[in-house]
Order: C-alpha cells, then sequence, then structure tokens
C-alpha cells in the first residue's frame, strides 16, 4: 500500500501536535484576554497610585474615592491612552504614576 506505514504514522503524529499546537495557543489566548479583563476592572489610575513620594502637601491625599468614581476614572484614562501607552502603564506602574504626580505637582526638589 502506499505511502508507506512509517511515513502514515508520521503524518497522524504531526497531525495530532497540530491539534495540541492550536488548543494550546487557544487556551492561552483565552486566559490572556480574562487576565486584561480582570485587571481592567480593578485597575488603579495612575494619578491615584500610592508612590511612596513624601509630600507635605496633604490636601492631596485627603480625598476618598468610592468604586464609582474609580470606575470612570479609570474609563475617562483608558480612553484617552494608546494601546502602547497602556502596556508601558502595566509593565512600569511606579514610574507612570511618578511621571503623573511630577506633571501635575512639578518635580520633588522644585521648591513650593
Amino acid at each position: 500500500t502506499w505511502p508507506p506505514a512509517r511515513v502514515r504514522a508520521r503524518t497522524v503524529r504531526r497531525t495530532v501536535a497540530l491539534a495540541m499546537s492550536v488548543v494550546l495557543s487557544l487556551f492561552l489566548y483565552g486566559m490572556f484576554h480574562y487576565f486584561l479583563r480582570i485587571y481592567a476592572r480593578f485597575k488603579v489610575p495612575p494619578s491615584l497610585m500610592i508612590t511612596g513620594r513624601f509630600d507635605t502637601d496633604s490636601s492631596v491625599y485627603e480625598r476618598t474615592i468610592n468604586a464609582a468614581e474609580l470606575r470612570s476614572a479609570n474609563l475617562a484614562h483608558n480612553e484617552t491612552q494608546s494601546v502602547r501607552q497602556q502596556v508601558k502603564e502595566y509593565l512600569y506602574p511606579i514610574s507612570t504614576a511618578q511621571s503623573v504626580l511630577r506633571d501635575t505637582h512639578g518635580p520633588a526638589d522644585a521648591p513650593r
């Protein structure tokens, strides 16, 4: 019979490997999708992130925020960002928050 048995066996192994690769890729994509969904739901915008910076202006930190305000702040923040900026903010959250503070209140060593 044509093709020989070893060729048929190799073809079957490749077909199974291809199917398993597709299943694994779809699983990883699904997990990444749900991770991004959960991350976006609970993300704190950089303007509300705690950086540990010493600041004598206590009025900046005396504001409380509820869940609805946090969601609306996240939505407003995400609408102004590109995907590249969102990835950078995810990878480097502290430096992003520090740059927001610097833009808002000026450099840390500036006289007040």
